[in-house]
């Protein structure tokens, strides 16, 4: 499953848009709910910043 996030507005840190929120990116790698039996998903991720 892809997940892309973007945001447009005042600066912020990296970290309050991937890791911060209670459902994060972060989160949903680890542990998404979608996934059953399983606890890691293995798929990897990346991501780009543009300034």
């Amino acid at each position: 499953m892809c997940r892309i996030a973007a945001y447009l507005g005042p600066p912020i840190t990296l970290g309050m848009l991937l890791t911060e929120p209670p459902h994060s990116l972060l989160v949903q790698g680890w542990a998404p709910r979608e996934l059953r039996y399983a606890k890691l998903n293995a798929d990897g991720y990346g991501f780009g910043w543009h300034t």
